[in-house]
């Protein structure tokens, strides 16, 4: 089969390997789309120092199940369209133990410490298996990872209907952040990007309020939106550093922080201003089960909405010249048919 193979930095070759042999508890899925990620952008850039090449690489996916067992598995036969998730908890930690395996002490993941899906077929665990209906387009259904990350984030907000957001950044996960804060019922929604293709499309393409972080001062600018208050909730999307001394006063008092973009290291935050406003400040880290399913619910019931996301489609063999332009902020969610 052909696979996108990353041998070193800024080194990812189509080449041809073995399609993969699965045991009992495993299934063969033939890939029919597969998402770009930032993660994907890390990797080649050689930012992700736990990636050991050469690596299969890729997580975001929708395909059809070609192999399984039928005696290992009950819900699924060869020809259901799927989509997977991408996690491979070790299960034996305190974390996977207390059904928190989204933040396994033993953290893996498919296209990073796994085989992934920049290839024609990936072998995966049957229980990270979900089916999805007839009429729900494959390229469509690609974007249920990455859906899944936003809708586990916004359901940690504890968003309430009426409330005021802000996310900071208008990458990928920051634009389907804004989006399932609207289906939450949020009353405005503001995204604060600095590259101006991400500005634009966010602005002209999906219709949100933008503020340009390199030429305003973002905490006025929310201030003016929010009548002095802040935002009720506010999602650091971007996992840049220069964000975090920022959180505090761009939120209001009583509200919600939420860091889902991750930052290489430690950042400077206000913890007086913390404490004096009582924010509550919460992670978010991928998703588990009950996201996955309500994602797959949503974006079917949206169609539209979330296939305004999808930007660029491409071969396999365009890979590398599409992982440089999204590395220089020139793109969105790009789609590889396989």
């Amino acid at each position: 089969m052909r696979a996108a193979i990353y041998l070193s930095k800024e080194n990812i070759k189509i080449m041809e390997v073995k399609v993969p042999s699965i045991s009992n508890s495993e299934a063969l899925i033939k890939v029919k789309w597969a998402g770009i990620c930032g993660t994907d952008l890390a990797i080649y850039k050689g930012d992700f120092k736990r990636v050991k090449p050469p690596l299969i690489m890729g997580h975001e996916f929708s395909g059809e199940i070609v192999e399984i067992n039928p005696k290992n598995s009950s819900d699924f036969k060869k020809g259901d369209k799927v989509v997977v998730e991408p996690i491979l908890p070790c299960k034996k930690c305190y974390a996977c133990k207390m059904g928190n395996y989204n933040v396994c002490e033993n953290f893996k993941i498919m296209g990073v410490d796994a085989p992934g899906c920049f290839a024609e077929f990936i072998k995966v665990p049957i229980e990270n298996i979900y089916k999805i209906s007839n009429n729900f387009a494959f390229d469509l259904a690609a974007l249920v990872e990455p859906s899944a990350v936003a809708y586990h984030s916004v359901e940690r907000s504890k968003l309430r209907a009426g409330d005021s957001v802000l996310v900071l950044g208008g990458g990928t996960i920051g634009v389907l952040i804004a989006e399932m804060a609207e289906l939450w019922g949020a009353s405005k929604v503001i995204i604060s990007e600095i590259m101006p293709y991400r500005i634009n499309f966010a602005k002209n393409k999906l219709g949100f309020y933008i503020i340009n972080a390199g030429d305003t001062d973002v905490v006025e600018e929310v201030r003016k939106i929010t009548g002095g208050r802040g935002a009720d909730v506010v999602f650091d999307a971007s996992g840049a550093d220069v964000v975090s001394s920022k959180l505090i006063d761009l939120c209001r008092i009583g509200g919600n922080i939420i860091i889902t973009g991750l930052h290489k290291g430690f950042a400077s935050l206000n913890f007086r201003g913390l404490t004096f406003k009582e924010i509550s400040l919460v992670g978010s880290r991928v998703y588990r089960y009950p996201d996955y399913e309500k994602t797959i619910n949503l974006i079917k019931n949206n169609k539209d909405r979330f296939n305004s996301i999808i930007v660029n489609k491409i071969e396999l063999t365009d890979i590398v010249g599409e992982i440089e332009r999204l590395n220089k902020g020139e793109g969105l969610k790009t789609l590889i048919k396989l």
